[in-house]
């Protein structure tokens, strides 16, 4: 488990850091058709957390190797991944859609770059994440002074029926003496809670 756990802190080539530690697997057939392990890039906000590995890569009389991925609104970014592996920038992880992708494998040309050979088109996933700040559990005292104010509001002669701010459940105001189903809840046995465990 240890040894497990070391070498994940190298991937990525830099000692102590977990940049890239989670793969994706790209692999290219002889007859250069790619097929991914994951079609996830990524989720929205990460920024260097996956890595991209290629297998396959090699065509003759290629000297490069890229990357193009295309977006929805038809704008591409070409990565170089002529050293067999790059990590995910957040810049990718621009926004939550299907992107398409192909590898181009090239050489150098009179005008740049010459194709030698593409792969298929294949699919990836930039999914969403939780970006919200999550609403803080409010602490016993908190909890135990909003129902104080309750109860001295309705000692000190207050109606509850007046209150502003009444508890609810399930979004049922709780108000005079309702029954289970008139808040949404429903009377079961032991067997039947146990049934639902099981």
């Amino acid at each position: 488990m240890q040894q497990k756990a070391v070498l994940a802190l190298y991937v990525g080539g830099e000692k102590n850091s977990f940049k890239g530690v989670i793969k994706m697997k790209i692999s290219l057939s002889d007859a250069y058709y790619a097929v991914t392990d994951t079609k996830l890039l990524g989720y929205i906000g990460e920024h260097k957390a996956r890595t991209i590995t290629f297998e396959g890569l090699e065509v003759e009389g290629a000297e490069r190797y890229k990357l193009r991925i295309e977006y929805k609104d038809m704008v591409s970014y070409e990565i170089d991944i002529s050293s067999g592996s790059y990590v995910i920038d957040g810049s990718l992880l621009r926004s939550i859609q299907t992107v398409k992708a192909q590898i181009y494998a090239v050489k150098s040309g009179d005008e740049g770059y010459e194709l030698v050979k593409k792969s298929n088109i294949f699919e990836l996933e930039i999914r969403p994440a939780l970006e919200n700040e999550p609403a803080p559990i409010p602490t016993y005292e908190s909890a135990k002074e909003y129902l104080d104010e309750i109860l001295d509001y309705i000692e000190g002669g207050g109606n509850y029926n007046t209150l502003l701010n009444k508890p609810k459940i399930e979004g049922n105001t709780l108000e005079g003496d309702k029954k289970f189903e008139e808040l949404g809840l429903q009377v079961i046995t032991s067997a039947e809670l146990a049934a639902m465990w099981n």
